[in-house]
């Protein structure tokens, strides 16, 4: 963490010394992302989760099924 201070020095001079406009606008990138945060990521469900029937899937299927959202709800706990 100690060098947070000087990294975010050496960008922000970057993003007004640079030739390249790419090399600069990634400056300012970085600067933003780290001050302010990353835009959020929009996420779309599609809904297909609940089409499902699980009345007609295997032993196997349900087995596996059950143990990934145990693993899931053991993560989020």
């Amino acid at each position: 963490m100690r060098f947070v201070p000087r990294a975010m020095e050496q960008l922000a001079a970057m993003s007004m010394g640079a030739q390249s406009e790419a090399a600069k606008l990634g400056a300012i990138k970085e600067i933003l992302d780290r001050a302010v945060g990353k835009a959020p990521q929009a996420m779309v469900h599609s809904g297909a989760i609940g089409s499902y029937d699980l009345t007609k899937a295997t032993d196997d299927e349900l087995e596996t099924l059950a143990a990934i959202l145990g693993r899931l709800e053991a993560s989020t706990v």
